[in-house]
């Protein structure tokens, strides 16, 4: 069995690990340099209650994510982070918020490749509170998308700069706002 990251701190994993339980974030930050940080290939992520992951390098995930409830990912600054699988599950993706010690938000970059089937909606979010106080409102994430389903079913939200690529011809059928 994986980690449960039941916390509202940022609980950090650098090594190997070899866990094939999954992994659940439960209302805190996972922070990971590398995929193999996060157990065995097979094992998924879960989310719910806002848990993050916060992506430190630039690798691709293959990894079943499931959105149990609110949860998401956030980039750090110059990487990229790219989705192949399909993220499933009622909850919402939150993108790119302002988790960082320094109050910085996240300015990498989230690709996703393929078709989602989560219903619950994506925010992608620039910097908040303290972080556009202190002039990081242009340190913002860019989500880039190559499948017109790729964020799931539910309306997409752009706040405080988070910014949406579109990347060949897609049609999206989401609502944004």
């Amino acid at each position: 069995v994986g980690p449960n990251v039941l916390t509202n701190n940022t609980v950090i994993l650098t090594n190997a690990n070899t866990y094939s339980g999954g992994t659940y974030i439960y209302g805190g930050i996972l922070s990971v340099t590398n995929d193999y940080s996060l157990g065995a290939a097979g094992a998924g992520l879960s989310f719910s209650n806002g848990g993050l992951l916060q992506v430190n390098s630039s690798y691709t995930n293959s990894r079943s994510l499931t959105l149990l409830g609110n949860g998401g990912l956030t980039v750090s600054a110059g990487q990229i982070f790219t989705v192949t699988n399909n993220i499933t599950g009622p909850g919402m993706l939150i993108i790119g918020t302002a988790i960082s010690n320094n109050n910085n938000a996240s300015a990498g970059t989230a690709v996703f490749v393929n078709a989602s089937s989560y219903t619950g909606g994506t925010w992608i979010q620039g910097a908040l509170g303290a972080a556009a106080n202190a002039g990081y409102a242009t340190n913002c994430p860019v989500v880039m998308i190559t499948n017109g389903n790729a964020l799931g079913s539910g309306m997409i939200t752009l706040t405080n700069g988070g910014n949406l690529t579109l990347s060949g011809n897609i049609t999206l059928t989401n609502a944004i706002t």
